[in-house]
C-alpha cells in the first residue's frame, strides 16, 4: 500500500497540508508557527503514539518547513531507521515542542 504514498508519509507516518489562511487567522498564528498541519496520523506508522492532528510541523531536523516541497527536501537524506527531529506547534496548547521519532519505510 506504500506505492501511492508520498515519501514523507512513509518516513513520518503522517499526512499534512499547508496551514490555510483562515485557520491561521482564526488561531492567530504568528509567522514562526506557520507550517504544515497534520491532518492524519497512520496508526501503524512511526508517529502513531507521538503525534496527533492539529499539530503544525514547523521544522524538520532544524530546517524550516512551510510547504510540502520544504518537507520533502528536509527529508531527502533521511533513511529508514534514522532519527528525525520535528518541531511542532500545538494550536490548542499554543506552545511548541520537539518530538523525535525513527523514520519508517524500507531501505
Amino acid at each position: 500500500a506504500s506505492a501511492n504514498r508520498r515519501p514523507y508519509e512513509v518516513k513520518l507516518g503522517v499526512t499534512v497540508e499547508s496551514v490555510a489562511q483562515e485557520v491561521a487567522a482564526r488561531a492567530q498564528l504568528a509567522e514562526e508557527h506557520m507550517g504544515l498541519l497534520i491532518t492524519r496520523v497512520d496508526p501503524e506508522g512511526p508517529a502513531a503514539d507521538k503525534l496527533g492532528p492539529q499539530l503544525i510541523i514547523t521544522h524538520v531536523n532544524n530546517e524550516r518547513v512551510r510547504t510540502l516541497q520544504d518537507l520533502e527536501q528536509a527529508l531527502t537524506g533521511v533513511r529508514a531507521g534514522d532519527m528525525v527531529s520535528l518541531r511542532l506547534y500545538s494550536i490548542r496548547a499554543q506552545q511548541s515542542n520537539v518530538v523525535r521519532l525513527r523514520a519508517g519505510g524500507q531501505d
